[in-house]
């Protein structure tokens, strides 16, 4: 009697085992890759030519020098000066085939780059309704073939920025960023 019961105590403590084995693998598996994922976050992105300067010996210069060095090496007025960017929730919008075509639609994520810095977020909150407003009138009134045709991005994305600076007057309109763009 004492045979089938101590072996199914054995295998009970034995299954008990195997399923604090299994959580205790699945722990260290989730600790490691979290401890990935903070290093590469902590760890940031290196600076451009790090390696050929200490092979040079040059990297010795403090980090005020560095970030001067940085700004006089940006080009002026170039595209890293600038605002905020605001982004705009994902649009779907239905647009015009051939007589007879089934539906079709347009998904596309706009970012709005601003020319300065907003310094009171209530400044931003009216940009995405009236960008996203001016956004769908004009993709509305696009064919299929319009949207799907690559030579037609640049106006398209053209007309866009116009309408949109038009619907946000202040805070000032750099351009417009097309982050997502499938036509289905």
């Amino acid at each position: 009697m004492s045979g089938p019961q101590g072996a199914t105590g054995a295998g009970t403590k034995e299954g008990g085992g195997g399923i604090k084995r299994i959580l205790l693998i699945v722990a260290v598996v989730v600790l490691a890759a979290g401890a990935a994922f903070g290093g590469a976050k902590l760890a940031g992105p290196k600076p451009a030519g790090g390696e050929e300067k200490a092979a040079k010996g040059e990297g010795a210069e403090d980090s005020h020098s560095h970030e001067e060095k940085e700004k006089e090496e940006e080009p002026k007025g170039g595209d890293h000066e600038g605002g905020h960017i605001v982004p705009l929730e994902v649009l779907v919008v239905n647009v015009r085939g051939d007589a007879g075509d089934e539906a079709r639609h347009l998904r596309v994520a706009i970012g709005i780059e601003l020319k300065e810095a907003v310094k009171d977020e209530e400044e931003l909150k009216p940009i995405p309704p009236r960008a996203r407003d001016a956004a769908i009138s004009y993709l509305r009134t696009l064919t299929y073939e319009e949207v799907s045709d690559p030579d037609r991005l640049e106006d398209i994305r053209a007309e866009l920025t116009k309408r949109i600076k038009k619907a946000i007057p202040k805070p000032k309109v750099k351009r417009i960023l097309l982050t997502d763009y499938v036509v289905q």
